[in-house]
């Protein structure tokens, strides 16, 4: 038996846990293996362009470089540490605002003294040419301004304040000759971009890419492959770690889907995931979890064992692990909820019901695969005990067929988020005409929050309720919307890549104007299918209400500018002749009067 799965050993460098992933900033990266894996991105490009211009500075410069925790700010200053090292030197570097230089004193007082240089006294000083980078998470420097809140700090914290760095907007970063403060924030980029076909990650394929690269010399996790592939001792062909490695090798579209689910879960749940964090998943995805934690011996006896368990080799195979583990990370418990098998429609039941009175199950199953090695699952074990296995075979044909399947599109595609991102991808280039149809739902959504007003006396009624609540009347009155929506900063990038969208806002921002005041609102994607639900006939709850209670308190305050001084509507609701009567006001006369209208 094998000494050591040497796949599993190299893949282990991924783990959050591993001190491979740690990198000092302070410092060239030295091995070569992250060299091989590092991946340009637009933050680096434009940070790399502020640090040379603050070195052609004369005045004390102070560059933030604001993000959270494990995005790649320490793994980015090692990198431009090779890159342009004479300029780097120039550089007083803090790289982890976090700790204490002295275990007597805390961070913050560390990080007092490393913005000594950018008191409001010492920035006046004509001999201070200080120049210093600052690696500072966004929660740390929002404690030290609110720790320090005399006087030494104003000019910073009008500089934070000004730029909105603690809040979620996106303005110009580019370098300004007439501050002595200059700053990137890593949380106004994204693992993914927009454009006109939807949300593409350069980050998350490149990466995907170089791991499963057989033809680079350079890749060291295709060397550990070839070399476990030589060993002897244990069944290479129910291991699944190799396997699931080479589903990645050998079929592209399985990577495409990837890098799809994690840009759904990152706009879908709101959920962070950090360029650490992205490592950890592609371990978690290849080294399944029951098989992770094994000693060497233990694992080569498990991976033999499969040859007499299919259910659980099937079980640790990607495509079926990915969707069945939300113990193992918060980005795989959103992943659960993402799981095709949970999609139900007429043609994909029509498949699960061939499936199941199929005399050969295999060759019913084949026919919608190429790739060889998902041909060689199928044949392997959908005529192996069928019936027994039933369960475990119609999950794994379903999400065979969403990974690799040739007609996958036809099955599960998901327009909501399609139309959503198209929304986004317009919203931040300010393209106002491609969000006519948002606007019209969104306010199609207002008049129907607290139910139809109904009547056609007028198009433009919305329930209210006024005094105490009462079923047989509903109360409505006339509220006109007209839409004001609002430029978002662009950033262009370097390669004038016009249709690309680097840097943006991850939620759609609307605004009405309504009397004479304009209100907004942020839809992210949970309030926006909510939208779109109340548009085809959904009536919202009041768990719904209180689910969504800044889009609710969004509409009191559109209805707070009308009410008063516009008509009401009374629909007598049990009546069987629905009644409606109104009340108006004479503002020359300064009476009112009611009247059944009909």
């Amino acid at each position: 038996m094998p000494n050591s799965h040497l796949l599993r050993q190299e893949l282990e460098k991924f783990k959050e846990s591993s001190k491979e992933a740690v990198i000092d900033g302070n410092h060239k990266i030295k091995d070569v293996d992250k060299e091989y894996f590092h991946i340009e991105r637009e933050v680096e490009k434009e940070l790399r362009k502020i640090i040379e211009q603050v070195n052609e500075s004369s005045s004390p410069q102070l560059v933030l470089i604001c993000g959270n925790v494990g995005d790649g700010k320490s793994h980015l200053l090692s990198r431009l540490h090779g890159d342009i090292p004479a300029i780097m030197n120039n550089f007083q570097i803090h790289n982890d605002a976090t700790e204490s230089d002295d275990p007597s004193r805390t961070y913050l007082e560390t990080l007092e003294d490393k913005f000594s240089d950018f008191k409001d006294s010492n920035i006046l000083n004509t001999g201070n040419h200080t120049k210093s980078l600052l690696a500072i998470n966004l929660g740390t420097l929002a404690n030290f301004l609110h720790e320090k809140e005399s006087n030494e700090f104003t000019q910073l914290r009008r500089f934070v304040e000004e730029k909105g760095i603690l809040k979620q907007e996106i303005q110009d970063n580019s370098f300004d000759p007439n501050s002595s403060f200059q700053y990137i924030n890593f949380t106004d980029y994204h693992l993914y971009s927009l454009n006109e076909d939807g949300a593409k990650s350069k980050l998350i394929k490149e990466l995907l890419k170089r791991i499963v690269n057989p033809n680079s010399t350079e890749n060291p996790i295709f060397r550990a492959y070839e070399k476990t592939m030589l060993q002897k001792g244990f069944s290479k062909e129910k291991c699944p770690i190799l396997v699931n490695y080479k589903l990645l090798v050998d079929e592209p579209l399985i990577r495409v889907k990837i890098e799809r689910l994690l840009i759904e879960v990152i706009v879908k749940y709101k959920h962070i995931i950090s360029l650490r964090a992205l490592l950890n998943f592609i371990y978690d995805l290849i080294v399944p979890a029951e098989l992770a934690s094994l000693s060497e011996e233990s694992l080569f006896e498990k991976i033999n064992s499969f040859n007499n368990e299919p259910e659980g080799f099937l079980n640790n195979l990607l495509i079926n692990y990915v969707f069945e583990h939300p113990s193992v990370s918060l980005t795989y418990k959103h992943l659960a909820k993402l799981d095709p098998t949970s999609i139900r429609g007429e043609g994909l039941d029509s498949l699960i019901i061939n499936l199941i009175n199929a005399e050969n199950p295999s060759q019913e199953v084949e026919s919608f695969f190429d790739a060889s090695i998902v041909k060689s699952i199928v044949r392997d074990y959908f005529d192996l005990k069928y019936s027994k296995r039933k369960h475990i075979l119609e999950k794994t044909f379903i999400r065979l067929l969403f990974f690799t399947g040739n007609t996958s599109d036809q099955y599960f595609n998901d327009t909501d988020f399609d139309e959503y991102m198209d929304c986004l991808y317009a919203f931040n280039k300010s393209d106002f005409k491609k969000l006519l149809g948002l606007y019209k739902n969104v306010s199609g959504a207002i008049y129907k929050w607290n139910g139809k007003a109904g009547g056609k006396t007028t198009s433009n009624l919305i329930n209210t309720f006024i005094g105490q609540r009462q079923n047989k009347y509903r109360i409505s009155t006339e509220l006109s919307l007209e839409p004001k929506p609002r430029d978002v900063h662009l950033v262009i990038n370097e390669n004038n890549e016009e249709d690309i969208v680097y840097k943006f806002l991850q939620y759609l921002r609307v605004a009405f104007r309504s009397k004479s005041e304009n209100r907004e609102i942020d839809i992210d994607y949970r309030l926006y299918l909510l939208i779109r639900k109340i548009n085809r006939g959904y009536r919202p709850n009041q768990f719904d209400k209180s689910d969504f209670i800044n889009f609710s308190n969004f509409i009191d305050e559109l209805m707070s500018d009308v009410l008063g001084d516009k008509n009401l509507f009374f629909r007598e609701s049990n009546h069987s002749t629905h009644r409606i009567f109104s009340l108006t006001h004479n503002d020359s006369f300064g009476i009112f009067k009611f009247k059944e209208i009909r």
